[in-house]
């Protein structure tokens, strides 16, 4: 990635007893970037908090910003999350950035992708969330799935690395299609890329 990693924000507060990390800017990725990391993150969430919690923790995996652990946090004791590594409650978003992550979550909602409670019958409110049966069986195709639109087309580059750039606009103008419901035309747009392909697996959309 060009873009340098952004400087963190070390905070003490004296109640969890551990440094807590807030980004003071916001993450230099893109939409679909950011969209993947939620889409990432969906499956060991269930509550918006928490989810730009992990959120943000992939994002220091990725690369996209500095690792703001020290050594000594590296071997504190204490409840982690499971797919960051990191101590609950010590990486955060900026304001920003966990706006972001709402606007992705409500566009998953729209997808049909996840759904506000928890799914048990009493629980059906925000900021509670469960990812539905649809969206459980999208999430089994990753990283195949339309619907984190960054995983699929560098899924495309590993397969085809000289996929020419007009196919690659063309297929992102579909997967966009596709995952607002117009899927007649992103599936003209995915026949087309099929046809100059040649490969029917790299090129389907649906």
């Amino acid at each position: 990635m060009n873009s340098l990693p952004i400087s963190l924000h070390r905070m003490f507060p004296k109640s969890r007893g551990r440094y807590n990390w807030t980004m003071k800017d916001k993450l230099p990725i893109t939409y679909e970037q950011m969209r993947s990391l939620v889409i990432e993150a969906l499956p060991s969430s269930g509550d918006l908090g928490n989810l730009s919690e992990l959120v943000a923790g992939l994002a220091v995996k990725r690369g996209f910003t500095d690792n703001p652990e020290t050594e000594r946090q590296r071997h504190t004791v204490g409840l982690r999350h499971v797919n960051t590594g990191f101590l609950v409650g010590s990486v955060s978003l900026c304001g920003l950035d966990n706006a972001r992550v709402q606007d992705i979550f409500w566009d998953l909602v729209i997808e049909g992708i996840v759904r506000p409670g928890l799914n048990d019958g009493a629980n059906y409110k925000l900021p509670c969330f469960h990812v539905s049966e649809y969206g459980q069986s999208v999430l089994k195709n990753e990283p195949r799935s339309p619907y984190d639109p960054d995983g699929y087309l560098k899924r495309i580059g590993q397969i085809t690395p000289k996929v020419d750039e007009v196919i690659v606009t063309y297929l992102t103008e579909s997967l966009r299609t596709f995952r607002i419901g117009w899927r007649t035309y992103a599936g003209t747009y995915a026949i087309c890329i099929d046809v100059d392909c040649q490969n029917r697996i790299v090129c389907r959309v649906a």
